[in-house]
């Protein structure tokens, strides 16, 4: 499993524990769901789908990259005008244009943060994606 991966599983791990940790103390409170908690539990189920996004995400984009590096290795293989094997699909989509999308989406995640802890945490997994 790639760092990232490590990673945002993890990151996923602790929104589902504040989810569960939020779900309880409300239900233990008789009083109906406060506009503070409904951002709360907004914030971490929107981080919650965001992280599964991008997981999903790369998951598709291997299974892409590994579908187009075994069609190179075939008969068929796509050249340019040169000669020269074309990585890229005719739509102009590329296996970096994959990992720029996901970090738009963990930059997304970060700012919906719903505690500075986490929003260190998505900006050191951007940091480390952005070095790669």
């Amino acid at each position: 499993m790639k760092d990232y991966m490590k990673e945002l599983d993890e990151l996923c791990e602790k929104t589902a524990m504040s989810i569960t940790h939020a779900n309880k103390k409300l239900s233990q409170d008789s009083n109906p769901i406060s506009v503070g908690d409904a951002d709360y539990l907004d914030k971490l189920t929107h981080m919650m789908k965001s992280i599964k996004t991008i997981m999903a995400m790369d998951e598709y984009n291997e299974d892409d990259y590994s579908e187009r590096n075994s069609y190179a290795r075939g008969r068929n293989v796509r050249r340019d005008s040169m000669g020269r094997y074309n990585s890229r699909r005719n739509d102009g989509y590329s296996y970096h244009d994959g990992r720029e999308s996901m970090i738009d989406r963990l930059n997304d995640i970060m700012y919906d943060a719903p505690d500075e802890r986490t929003r260190q945490e998505v900006q050191r997994l951007i940091s480390k994606m952005q070095s790669m």
